[in-house]
């Protein structure tokens, strides 16, 4: 990992060109939240560490190296086959993996803790233990600074990051991260699932409060949740406030006794169009409990028919 001490953060964060607005603290968090958030609930590792990491090693991401190589996490090539960037570190000129976009950036660093056998106890702590992972980090030599620990905590107590933890976006935040999602009212908790934000509905609650509350027309309600005009919104129920995606985090998903394909849906935030693509069923063919269906786009045994049954 890159060689990083706080006192000279200001000194090691590279100039900008010319009209680049360098980020701010707040400006990171505001941008890549939703990336720390969907690898937790991927990964289990807790979206205040990431952030703080992504903080600490970029430079709040106005380093040569996150700006260059979209390399937030200061990850070096080891036995990386992808593109590299050379910089100095520890020593000179040391080879850094090279990623086409700080999303996979987020990922691989997610990839690079659960894979490793040394980092393998931090999955034991409580998702909320933030201290107990940086301390963890440091031990398992993650990074060369022996302060390294004291300043994740240290960012992610001065910026509150334990609060999205809680798999919510803090209530003291009136924009949900990357959606431009605008909450008026805020007495509510937004929560991710596949990185598409989403409220639980309460007894009181129907499209059209809901959309009023975050600034939406009713229709966007019904169409993110493939829901009919003359549905009902029950207690408990999830409602979507962006469009779910055309895939889901997991591959495969086994029916159960009564769920359907709405259910499923909603349950993994990809659309129901894209379930019966993946899958090639029609809308009304039935689905049976113990009945396999696909989440993602599935490569065919038989290449030379066609590599894909679902290729968009």
């Amino acid at each position: 990992m890159k060689r990083f001490q706080l006192f000279i953060l200001i000194a090691i964060i590279p100039l900008c060109s010319i009209g680049q607005k360098k980020l701010s603290p707040e400006d990171y968090i505001e941008k890549y939240s939703e990336f720390a958030l969907q690898e937790m609930q991927i990964y289990k590792i807790p979206a205040s560490i990431t952030l703080a990491q992504g903080l600490l090693e970029s430079g709040f991401g106005n380093s040569n190296l996150a700006t260059k190589a979209n390399n937030h996490f200061g990850i070096k090539c080891g036995s990386w086959k992808g593109e590299t960037y050379f910089a100095d570190d520890d020593l000179k000129n040391e080879c850094f993996r090279k990623y086409k976009n700080a999303a996979e950036s987020f990922k691989d660093h997610s990839q690079f803790l659960s894979l490793y056998k040394r980092y393998e106890d931090l999955f034991r702590l409580e998702i909320t233990d933030y201290k107990g992972w940086a301390r963890g980090l440091k031990k398992a030599g993650y990074a060369t600074d022996p302060k390294y620990a004291e300043a994740l905590i240290k960012l992610i107590e001065d910026y509150k990051l334990y609060e999205y933890d809680s798999g919510a976006i803090p209530k003291t935040k009136t924009k949900y991260t990357g959606y431009n999602l605008i909450c008026h009212l805020c007495n509510r908790k937004i929560y991710t699932n596949n990185a598409v934000p989403f409220v639980i509905a309460d007894s009181t609650d129907n499209p059209l409060i809901i959309a009023k509350e975050f600034d939406m027309g009713a229709w966007q309600i019904f169409r993110y949740n493939d829901m009919q005009k003359s549905e009902k919104i029950s207690t408990g129920d999830t409602i979507y406030l962006k469009p779910k995606k055309r895939k889901a985090s997991v591959e495969l998903h086994t029916v159960k006794t009564g769920e359907t394909i709405h259910a499923i849906s909603q349950k993994y935030a990809i659309k129901e169009k894209h379930i019966f693509r993946i899958n090639e069923i029609k809308p009304e063919t039935p689905i049976k409990a113990g009945q396999k269906l696909y989440l993602q786009k599935r490569k065919m045994q038989n290449k030379k028919v066609k590599q894909y049954v679902y290729g968009f």
